[in-house]
């Protein structure tokens, strides 16, 4: 009895002790950093230095806030070989704290038989194998050694730099919000808690209604620090402030040399009130040079009174770029056009409705007698929609179908204040017209191509004949007939032809009628027959 109890105590013992060394060698479970996941970035409120008031306390929160929104989807960054070297050391690290705990386990496992086991054979065997298992766990975690002190001493020799590598820039939360940092942990261990590849940290500093903001961009697993810059501003400026703080920690978040944009902008009106904006970031003003990082950016330049220019650039084969912006000025004023083949009805300009024409008794409610369009120099593609209650003007048509519509296009040169331009409306063909034209072109093409294989077998054939008659081998009379045949199959192919080129050219007119009729300047004698038709 008292043997069985002894044992009973053993094995609780060991039992316990198993338990307190899994505890000891587990470990919370650790993110992974894996090539493709994206390069995670976040942002804790910044520190403030001294007492500070509520606008301070807010700006702590805004800015860091501000420069995730800004930083969201516009960069991407390189890895570089210290990163590489950190994220594979720390899969390393993670990979043998996993391996203490199964050792730790199996030891007790191999502990437990002892007691576990009354049978010495199968005792015997079992603990052979658990000595088994314990030996390959020993020899993982000397591999993961080995290969440790083999990586560390494979970058020592080639030094940091930017590898091959590059990641997608991912927030952490989609809502820009902040990495909640929990009591008593610090910004690193929230940082590899939540598997962040980059934090933006910082620290604030009030003087009256300015404030000093330095911001720091540190990279995990390795915690290393790629960079800090500092900033002053106006504590009711938070955007513009965020904004200069992005721009000089771009490069760092991007890890990869600045580019550098210079602009050239014409003409000087355009240069005294122009203003560049890249991936929405508004940059100094006056400035003809930005930095930018590597990669794609959407470059905008704006200026009063002219129109918007932007593109969307990979700025990756030097760090040097010219960009030559020629502005184009919108024009103000306005110019009449009249329709003429289009009957009563609603214009549109660039899908703005000008108008309803011809209007009561012919006139327009301003008193006009033409449609005022507004000029701004671009070209403008315009729509017609008869109204189907009166006749095409200048024909003797008695009507025209409500909704039927016309399309016309104004070109930038013909847009003058105080022109008047003309456009003659044609009903467009419909698909039923485009495809009878279509299919009598195919057949000619078909009679076309039948004919032709014809003509040349009757021109070789009277070539054969000849040449058998100027050897004495063929009568006159054959001759005569070949030659004949050969002429009858040369004029079928060429009336084929000639059909299909007949065919072609009503097929291509057709189908012409669905571009938009072009506006012209009227004669002055058409503007009169005009206005002699709008008075009957």
């Amino acid at each position: 009895m008292m043997t069985r109890l002894l044992k009973l105590s053993a094995l609780f013992l060991l039992l316990y002790s198993a338990a307190c060394g899994a505890a000891f060698c587990q470990v919370e479970e650790r993110p992974s950093y894996e090539e493709g996941g994206g390069w995670l970035l976040s942002a804790v409120p910044f520190e403030l230095s001294g007492k500070s008031s509520q606008a301070v306390r807010k700006a702590a929160v805004d800015i860091p806030t501000l420069i995730l929104e800004k930083v969201a989807g516009n960069a991407s960054h390189v890895l570089s070989l210290a990163e590489n070297l950190d994220r594979q050391i720390f899969q390393l690290q993670t990979e043998r704290l996993s391996l203490c705990l199964q050792l730790s386990r199996e030891r007790k496992v191999r502990d437990g038989l002892v007691l576990k086991e009354s049978n010495q054979r199968k005792r015997k065997k079992q603990i052979s194998e658990a000595e088994k298992k314990i030996a390959e766990l020993e020899e993982s975690i000397r591999r993961n050694l080995t290969e440790t002190e083999t990586l560390k001493a494979r970058y020592d020799d080639a030094g940091d730099g930017p590898s091959i590598i590059e990641e997608v820039t991912v927030l952490d939360k989609k809502d820009f919000s902040l990495l909640e940092l929990p009591d008593g942990s610090d910004a690193g261990q929230a940082a590899l808690a939540r598997g962040l590849s980059g934090l933006i940290s910082g620290s604030i500093e009030s003087f009256g209604g300015f404030i000093s903001v330095t911001a720091e961009l540190h990279c995990y697993p390795g915690g290393w620090s790629a960079g800090s810059v500092t900033e002053v501003g106006e504590l009711n400026e938070l955007s513009e402030l965020a904004d200069n703080l992005l721009v000089a920690l771009i490069p760092k978040i991007a890890n990869t040399m600045p580019v550098q944009i210079h602009f050239s902008v014409s003409p000087e009106e355009a240069l005294a009130s122009c203003q560049i904006f890249i991936d929405g970031i508004l940059q100094k003003e006056g400035a003809d040079t930005a930095t930018v990082s590597y990669g794609e950016h959407k470059v905008e330049v704006c200026a009063e009174g002219y129109f918007t220019k932007s593109v969307s650039y990979p700025f990756t084969e030097s760090q040097h770029y010219s960009m030559v912006v020629p502005m184009e000025k919108v024009l103000d004023g306005t110019f009449d056009l009249t329709f003429i083949g289009g009957g009563n009805g609603t214009a549109y300009a660039n899908a703005r409705e000008t108008g309803s024409f011809p209007g009561e008794l012919g006139f327009l409610p301003s008193g006009r007698r033409n449609l005022p369009v507004t000029i701004n120099g671009k070209p403008i593609l315009g729509r017609f929609i008869a109204a189907g209650d009166g006749a095409e003007l200048g024909t003797e048509d008695p009507g025209i179908a409500a909704g039927t519509d016309y399309y016309y296009y104004v070109a930038p040169g013909l847009q003058a204040d105080g022109s008047t331009l003309a456009v003659k409306l044609k009903k467009r063909p419909d698909e039923k017209e485009i495809n009878d034209r279509r299919i009598w072109s195919y057949r000619a093409y078909s009679a076309f191509m039948l004919a032709l294989p014809a003509a040349f077998l009757a021109y070789g054939n009277y070539m054969e004949v000849m040449d058998g008659f100027n050897k004495g081998g063929e009568l006159q009379g054959n001759v005569d007939n070949a030659a004949d045949f050969s002429n009858a199959m040369t004029i079928t192919a060429a009336v084929a032809g000639g059909f299909f080129l007949f065919e072609l050219f009503r097929y291509v007119h057709k189908v012409s009628g669905l571009l938009p009729q072009e506006a012209y300047i009227p004669k002055e004698n058409e503007l009169i027959k005009l206005e002699d038709l709008r008075e009957q």
